[in-house]
């Protein structure tokens, strides 16, 4: 004899399967979807400044930032680039030249942070370890 499901056991099957065909979904590589998701704008509650928005950096921000050698300059540009899509009253980088020096000082605490919230890879200072021994050939 066989038990007849409930319809909250039948209904949460057909959830489950919806789900894990959503989840698959969400897997697929989609350049669409990732040009949506870099213009998003974002917002970190800083107990300091209060609500941040901003965007994340695209390959073309790290490409242009690459390019500055002085580290000062290299932060404006970030922060710039950060900021600039989510407030389109700053309209380029010496714009940022007239923030209060605390508001900069604290925007550079959190880009330099290694748990930075603005997913910036920070640089490695010391290169690649070196290992001790080879490896045994297969």
């Amino acid at each position: 004899m066989s038990a007849k499901k409930s319809p909250a056991e039948v209904g949460k099957e057909l959830f489950e399967k919806e789900e894990q065909k959503d989840r698959e979904l969400a897997k697929k590589f989609s350049p669409q979807k990732i040009l949506e998701d870099a213009k998003t704008i974002r917002v970190l509650n800083d107990p300091v400044l209060g609500e941040i928005k901003y965007t994340i950096l695209t390959t073309g921000d790290f490409f242009a930032m690459n390019k500055i050698t002085d580290q000062w300059e290299r932060a404006r540009s970030t922060i710039f680039r950060l900021l600039h899509k989510a407030y389109p009253e700053l309209k380029e980088e010496k714009d940022l030249d007239n923030f209060p020096g605390h508001v900069t000082t604290r925007l550079c605490e959190l880009i330099a942070d290694p748990e930075n919230f603005f997913q910036i890879p920070q640089a490695s200072m010391n290169g690649s370890q070196s290992t001790k021994k080879r490896k045994s050939s297969v």
